[in-house]
């Protein structure tokens, strides 16, 4: 009982003081209020669903858009600025560089290296990353992504004539790729990693929503004592264990080379990937300025922002695809016109002729961000078009929002048509189109992720003719945006 009394305690004091400063910090502010923000939260929070909570992060965007494109609302004592505005949340993500405190809680899972890193850590790490992502070394991975967009392909194929749910298939085949193309390791037909791995990510997730939606949770005291603080570390180790001896064999191969004078690579024919890339820039002989954790930490963000976010793209994309028969005719006839043969591989070539399928892709991304939130803090006054947000407050710049702003995408924002990147359509604000978010802190793997998409999908359309109906489709916001209903596709052979 005495236990008990001691947490409640500690929830008061936390909650009192952030209620003192936010009270203070509010009336220096002239934002507009969403004051209906309660009846978006009306059923007790912890009741809410993943489905019920992504419905109410649409709603905040929409009246954020139809205010102005920048309000506020509360959240128990908390004050949280949103901005939709493109102008607006260019700014934001340009001037405010330092994370909200919400990604103090998913350190334990990313580690502080990359996604949650502070600012002087991430500039250090993002300039050593940088290498990895030339297009020399994605060049690379082009006979990689084909090789595995057929796997993919013979995959689906024994899931013709009947609807679908296509999400492990696509999640598990995209795995394969990052691990090869990322750490090196070729987990293919290894379906105990793949599988475990998937779950774990998944089981992750849904944990540090729950932290999100449960106020108490927020405070580590009292996670700590929880069952699922058990639970997501024992997911934890398991994801860990695929990328840890791994990062020790690859720094030792690296450091037995530098010994022998040997040159990179100059044994073998093969594709750089990302965790050797990272070890030849950070390691000597002598020195090695990122220790063996942050390194793995560092390919563990890579690693699962790289399947996890584009399998659920692809996903959308097919939905998208399988749900305007017009779209998919002209697809078919461009992949038709650059391939010829059906069997051939892409090539880098190929790549710069799919006009039409970027649009299709780009148009299905900006729709349907997978990443529709950005959170940050301000450390100074940051001046907006019509207002100042004053130094230390919360903000949500919310790219689904964004995306669909009507005063920049017109009164048709929210249906897809990817002719829309052809014609007069499409504002003249870069910061109009911010799904991989915005500023310097913007995805690093954007140019990886649209080269698999592009073969990707090329490859299916090629093969297949892709049935759906994006009507039925239900998404759900687990830090990332996936399909929870609404999603089976049926295929037929061409």
């Amino acid at each position: 009982m005495m236990l008990l009394y001691f947490i409640m305690l500690i929830v008061f004091l936390s909650f009192y003081n952030i209620y003192r400063y936010y009270k203070k910090l509010n009336n220096s502010s002239s934002v507009p209020i969403i004051h209906d923000t309660f009846s978006l939260f009306k059923n007790r929070i912890y009741r809410i669903n993943l489905i019920d909570l992504f419905k109410r992060i649409r709603i905040i965007g929409e009246l954020t858009n139809e205010r102005g494109g920048v309000t506020k609302f509360f959240f128990g004592p908390l004050a949280i600025h949103v901005v939709s505005s493109p102008k607006d949340a260019s700014t934001v993500l340009s001037v405010c560089m330092e994370k909200m405190f919400l990604y103090s809680m998913i350190e334990p899972y990313v580690g502080c290296e990359l996604i949650a890193a502070p600012l002087s850590v991430w500039k250090t790490n993002r300039r050593l990353i940088d290498h990895a992502f030339k297009q020399s070394v994605l060049d690379g991975y082009i006979e990689v992504f084909n090789k595995q967009s057929e796997r993919l392909v013979a995959a689906m194929a024994e899931k013709v004539n009947k609807e679908f749910d296509f999400s492990e298939i696509i999640t598990k085949k995209l795995l394969e790729t990052v691990c090869q193309t990322m750490m090196g390791i070729d987990v293919n037909n290894k379906d105990v990693i793949t599988d475990n791995y998937v779950k774990a990510i998944n089981r992750v997730l849904q944990i540090l929503v729950a932290r999100f939606t449960r106020p108490w949770l927020m405070i580590d005291f009292i996670f700590y004592w929880t069952s699922l603080k058990k639970e997501q570390d024992e997911c934890l180790k398991l994801m860990w264990n695929l990328s840890d001896q791994l990062v020790k064999l690859r720094k030792s191969e690296h450091i037995k080379r530098l010994k022998n004078k040997e040159k990179i690579h100059e044994k073998e024919n093969r594709i750089q990937n990302s965790l050797d890339i990272l070890i030849e820039n950070t390691v000597t002989e002598d020195n090695q300025i990122l220790s063996d954790l942050q390194i793995r930490q560092i390919i563990d963000n890579l690693l699962t922002a790289g399947f996890d976010t584009t399998s659920a793209q692809i996903i959308i994309v097919l939905i998208n695809i399988g749900s305007h028969p017009d779209v998919q005719k002209k697809l078919y006839e461009e992949v038709i016109s650059v391939m010829g043969d059906k069997d051939r591989l892409i090539s880098k070539n190929d790549l710069y002729k799919f006009t039409y399928l970027k649009a299709v892709l780009k148009e299905s991304i900006r729709l349907y961000p997978i990443s529709p939130l950005v959170a940050r803090k301000s450390t100074t006054n940051v001046q907006l078009t019509n207002y100042i947000l004053p130094a230390g407050c919360n903000i949500l710049v919310h790219l689904w929002a964004v995306n669909r702003n009507k005063n920049y995408w017109g009164p048709d924002a929210d249906d897809f048509r990817p002719e829309r990147w052809f014609d007069d359509s499409v504002p003249s604000h870069p910061a109009a189109f911010a799904s991989f978010s915005l500023g310097r802190r913007n995805c690093i793997g954007k140019s990886y992720g649209m080269l698999l998409m592009k073969i990707v999908v090329a490859n299916i359309v090629r093969k297949f003719t892709i049935s759906a109906d994006e009507k039925k489709l239900e998404l759900e916001y687990a830090i990332l945006l996936k399909p929870s209903s609404g999603n089976l596709i049926k295929i037929k052979p061409r």
